[in-house]
């Protein structure tokens, strides 16, 4: 069966199973999303709708009630006759309509507030209309994660790495634009030890949607240290005055063993603390203080995606084992070492150490050619076609020229949601019906128009800005950026919704 995943309205999220067949699924449905569920504050609520009451009878629905019980469920609707029959059986809170129509007429969108809401049953064009009623928005331009395929990428990189080494996985930049807390909570199921923020900010919102996973803050500031603390977070400390900062602001709060992760620059000329003395500094700084305990100490590479540079990336590989041994060697406890990015866990898995730290990888971009799969698909739709005379133009300053009589579709994706105005004037194109039709004019700030002239296609039809066919490489090569920029552009008020085959 298939989940949709969404934000709803009224601050809840949205599971919606199309397969038809969820009200005899009910146990799958709770045992994949439970990464959602567990440790968030939202009541739980469920809706059945289109349940064939002669495929069913008492004790399916006593198995319901059972079910729905045991997984905390704060109340549920049934829609249907048979609830109607068999209401004396459920002593949870219920709301019971006897059709669709009925449900309708009660609807009222304030009894939906912070909650988790999974709608399953029978009837798909109804369950399709339940959800319609609650997503948070109808804008129809959409990024649709698959988790299942983030999963897969995650496996791949595991197989590199021995059982025993961590993985940090990259969650910053709300994820590679994917989506910050969702796809936490969706790592955290898959048992990664650690998440990687760029700020504090970044973490504490996931510690208030209840991840509770690890997690390393990359570039701490002093304004963040109390939500540091609050929040359970790990700063990731680069410098001297950070490290003195930090330890102050502890030793005022009183706090002693406080987890850190110590940075070293082995040749990026980022951040980080740079050669031997500095790094002896650091050292004899964290003992006298006895504020701070050291869990990891690590380094980032600087061009591990290209051969052409393996010889600089040797060197790193050797600096940092050597000022990693020198740190680690001034404390009686064990302190982790980490190095690799995602093309060095393909192409250098010998220098794994304890950890390693998966970033663009997870979201199936790879820079050595390994098989990943696309976890995005952008897309939208059609909102009007027109024909087009030959003798005129369209959009801003009339750049989008044609060679002859054409049907020119606009769509709702401009700049203003990360399609860069770099894809106007035939530079990029899209997927439509099973064809490729070029972005024709100045893309505006929300919306863009495309040359469907020879292409069957209806308002409302599906568009592919970016998936399966239309790759995200291709974007990059016509943006002349990198995928990581493609991703990140995308703008929060798009749509984002996570695809789940539970099985």
């Amino acid at each position: 069966m298939r989940l949709k995943i969404e934000h709803a309205i009224n601050n809840c999220i949205l599971i919606s199973d199309s397969s038809g067949q969820g009200a005899s699924h009910i146990e799958t449905i709770l045992q994949n999303v439970d990464f959602l569920i567990d440790g968030d504050t939202r009541e739980k609520v469920i809706i059945f709708s289109g349940i064939d009451m002669q495929e069913t009878g008492h004790d399916w629905y006593e198995g319901i009630n059972m079910r729905l019980k045991k997984a905390g469920f704060s109340y549920f609707i049934g829609i249907g006759p048979g609830f109607i029959t068999y209401a004396s059986i459920f002593d949870i809170d219920k709301y019971l309509y006897s059709s669709f129509e009925e449900f309708l007429s009660h609807f009222n969108k304030k009894q939906f507030t912070d909650a988790t809401i999974i709608i399953t049953g029978g009837n798909k064009p109804v369950l399709q209309q339940i959800a319609s009623l609650l997503q948070l928005n109808a804008y129809q331009t959409v990024f649709e994660v698959g988790l299942n395929a983030m999963a897969e990428n995650l496996d791949s990189f595991r197989s590199f790495l021995k059982p025993t080494t961590k993985i940090m996985v990259m969650v910053k930049a709300f994820s590679y634009g994917t989506g910050t807390v969702e796809v936490a909570k969706f790592l955290q199921k898959q048992q990664v030890a650690y998440l990687g923020v760029a700020i504090a900010d970044e973490g504490v919102l996931l510690r208030k949607e209840g991840v509770s996973a690890s997690i390393a803050v990359m570039n701490p500031e002093k304004q963040s240290f109390p939500k540091i603390i609050d929040y359970r977070l790990e700063p990731c400390i680069y410098t001297l005055p950070l490290l003195i900062e930090f330890t102050r602001f502890l030793a005022r709060e009183g706090i002693t063993g406080f987890p850190v992760h110590i940075k070293l620059d082995t040749g990026m000329n980022r951040l980080g603390f740079k050669g031997r003395q500095q790094l002896a500094e650091a050292a004899e700084m964290i003992k006298k203080s006895g504020n701070i305990k050291v869990l990891s100490v690590f380094s980032h590479l600087a061009g591990s995606d290209d051969a052409v540079f393996d010889a600089f990336t040797l060197e790193q590989f050797e600096e940092f084992t050597t000022l990693s041994e020198l740190f680690i060697s001034n404390f009686s406890y064990k302190i982790g070492r980490h190095i690799l990015n995602s093309s060095g866990i393909e192409r250098f898995p010998e220098y794994q150490f304890d950890m390693a730290r998966l970033g663009i990888g997870l979201y199936g971009v790879s820079r050595t050619g390994l098989n990943l799969k696309s976890i995005g698909t952008l897309k939208t739709t059609i909102s009007q076609i027109k024909a087009v005379p030959g003798d005129e133009t369209v959009g801003y300053s009339r750049k989008g020229v044609i060679d002859g009589p054409s049907n020119i579709a606009t769509i709702p994706i401009g700049y203003g949601d990360g399609y860069s105005r770099i894809f106007g004037n035939r530079n990029a194109r899209v997927y439509v019906n099973g064809l490729y039709a070029p972005v024709i004019g100045n893309v505006c700030m929300d919306m863009c128009m495309i040359d469907i002239t020879g292409i069957e296609a209806e308002v409302g039809d599906e568009v592919e800005l970016f998936g399966s066919h239309v790759t995200i490489f291709e974007l990059a090569e016509k943006a002349a950026t990198i995928p990581y920029e493609i991703l990140t552009n995308i703008a929060k008020r798009v749509k984002r919704v996570y695809i789940l085959d539970a099985g």
